[in-house]
């Protein structure tokens, strides 16, 4: 089983990198601060689809949702990050400059 979270899985590209995953048969977490549209895509693709609401810019809300995920499916392939950035001083920002 490969595994991944997606960032921003509510919308867009990272709902497309999402969908596309989870038809691919991996396990996703579905990061996004609005809760609904992640609980709509895990009920279209079952207990492979993990939502995680969360803001990103929340530090420990982030790593939370990591190790929940991580406890739940045993391992963390890959991590998408499709919304927010990481300045180089640690920052998170979902500001687009």
């Amino acid at each position: 089983m490969k595994t991944m979270i997606v960032t921003g899985a509510s919308a867009g590209i990272g709902l497309a990198v999402a969908q596309t995953m989870l038809d691919a048969g991996w396990t996703v977490g579905l990061i996004a601060r609005r809760a609904a549209p992640l609980q709509a895509l895990a009920d279209r693709h079952g207990p492979r689809a993990i939502p995680l609401p969360l803001d990103v810019t929340d530090a420990d809300a982030v790593q939370s949702a990591f190790h929940h995920f991580a406890a739940s499916t045993g391992r963390l392939d890959t991590p998408v990050q499709q919304r927010g950035r990481l300045h180089p001083d640690g920052r998170r920002s979902t500001k687009s400059r």
